[in-house]
């Protein structure tokens, strides 16, 4: 997520939503590996890279004016 926002009016409710699941979700696994004894960092990162490549996050992004560059 590169660059300035360019969008030009404000997101769908929906865009909002999908974004608010994304954060909820990826806090919920660093919080998750928080509570483990051995994190396992490449692992936690892997899930949120996977909770940001999801297609619905992407667009959503793109009402905000962020593009995946």
């Amino acid at each position: 997520m590169a660059g300035k926002p360019t969008a030009v009016g404000p997101p769908s409710g929906s865009a909002v939503l999908v974004l608010a699941e994304a954060i909820c979700d990826a806090q919920l696994i660093i919080a998750e590996s928080f509570e483990q004894d051995l994190p396992d960092a490449p692992r936690t990162l892997y899930k949120i890279r996977v909770i940001l490549e999801d297609q619905a996050v992407i667009e959503a992004l793109k009402e905000f004016g962020y593009t995946k560059d």
